[in-house]
């Protein structure tokens, strides 16, 4: 479809002399599976975030921050529910929504409250679970896709409808109606 992507960018100045950048990049992959029925997908948007912490401008640590941001939290007072805003979706999608466990398997570590654990843990937990039989945990990654609801402060976040470029109607719109579509078990948006 495109190899555009769409950028965000914010600042946020902490008490204490700490400042936090952070990137949004969402583009256009022309293929993934699902994490729900294991299809493939065809042009579909993938999140990606970073950034970078500093203190008194001297960088602290970069990429994955989200951590470090949310012990933080207690530091800013200025546009604190942005970040907690961005953090969550941060913690959703950050790996280009891409997973390895499918989505039966988040729902039973998520209700057993085993997600975040370690990769062996993981797996034997699953194969307890008998949840490791028609998809082995790890395997390969699955694609998460955007909900309705991430799909509208994504968009916001970029700009749109406020300023409409011609691509983000072109194609970033599209690509994330096909998220939702997947997500529905419906056709492709063309």
């Amino acid at each position: 479809m495109t190899n555009k992507e769409f950028r965000a960018h914010w600042v946020f100045e902490f008490d204490q002399g700490y400042t936090a950048t952070i990137n949004l990049t969402v583009k256009i992959i022309s293929r993934a599976v699902h994490w729900g029925n294991f299809k493939p997908l065809k042009n579909v948007p993938v999140i990606s975030f970073a950034g970078s912490l500093n203190h008194e401008k001297e960088e602290v640590c970069a990429g994955q921050i989200y951590d470090e941001l949310e012990e933080l939290l207690p530091l800013l007072e200025k546009d604190r529910s942005k970040l907690i805003n961005i953090l969550y979706y941060w913690h959703t999608y950050h790996l280009n929504n891409m997973c390895p466990y499918s989505k039966l398997q988040y729902e039973a570590l998520c209700s057993t409250n085993f997600l975040g654990k370690d990769y062996d843990a993981t797996l034997e937990r699953l194969t307890e679970l008998g949840l490791n039989k028609e998809y082995r945990y790890g395997s390969q990654w699955l694609y998460r896709p955007v909900d309705k609801y991430a799909s509208q402060w994504f968009l916001a976040q970029l700009g749109y409808p406020v300023i409409v470029e011609r691509d983000l109607d072109k194609y970033l719109v599209p690509a994330f109606k096909n998220a939702l579509k997947y997500e529905n078990n419906e056709e492709e948006v063309k």
